[in-house]
């Protein structure tokens, strides 16, 4: 593959929920499982819920995909496992992103609207990859270097302050992910402290 000239980075609430919540879920599960004091089958269904859930998360966090492009081909690789497709750029017919708010809360609280995006990526022979993990900045910075590959018309220059933009990208779910951490060490403290 050649040199990358983009590469995408997972939505800062998809990796919080997903690496976060595998491992509250985990220390759930621990908790559940040095409170059982008898030995009532029924009880041992808790430690196994949380584990169960605990490994989707992990699964789910393993299998975030993102995008790389190169001058000659667009890249799907997951973003913690060595699995990646490499497509030739010629093949792309047609990249959009939809955009839906998800509702976070309860009738009696204010509800967080969360925004949640869908890339879809459509190829010449009518295959469809659909990622979640692109933002709106970072949609806009892939079609700009996918136009200009596409094109022909010159260098892809990386953006400055890479940072600052994800970072302005993922604004929204930011309060999300600080109760979310807050959460998960609490529970880890009051676990591991005994």
């Amino acid at each position: 593959m050649d040199k990358i000239v983009f590469r995408s980075y997972p939505r800062l609430f998809i990796l919080a929920i997903t690496f976060l919540g595998s491992v509250f879920m985990a220390l759930l599960a621990m908790l559940s499982w040095q409170r059982i004091q008898n030995d009532s089958k029924w009880l041992y269904i808790f430690p196994v819920f949380f584990g169960a859930l605990s490994l989707y998360a992990l699964i789910a966090f393993i299998n975030i995909k993102v995008v790389r492009l190169s001058a000659s081909s667009i890249q799907i690789a997951h973003f913690m496992a060595p699995l990646r497709r490499t497509f030739p750029l010629h093949e792309v017919k047609n990249i959009s992103q939809t955009f839906k708010n998800i509702g976070v809360g309860h009738k009696w609280s204010d509800t967080v609207q969360i925004p949640y995006f869908i890339t879809t990526i459509i190829f010449t022979d009518d295959r469809v990859v659909k990622l979640n993990s692109i933002g709106a900045l970072e949609y806009e910075e892939l079609m700009r270097c996918f136009n200009k590959l596409t094109r022909g018309s010159g260098n892809v220059v990386q953006p400055k302050k890479r940072f600052l933009r994800y970072m302005l990208d993922n604004w929204n779910g930011l309060g999300i992910v600080i109760l979310i951490i807050i959460l998960t060490t609490g529970l880890g403290i009051a676990l591991f402290q005994k």
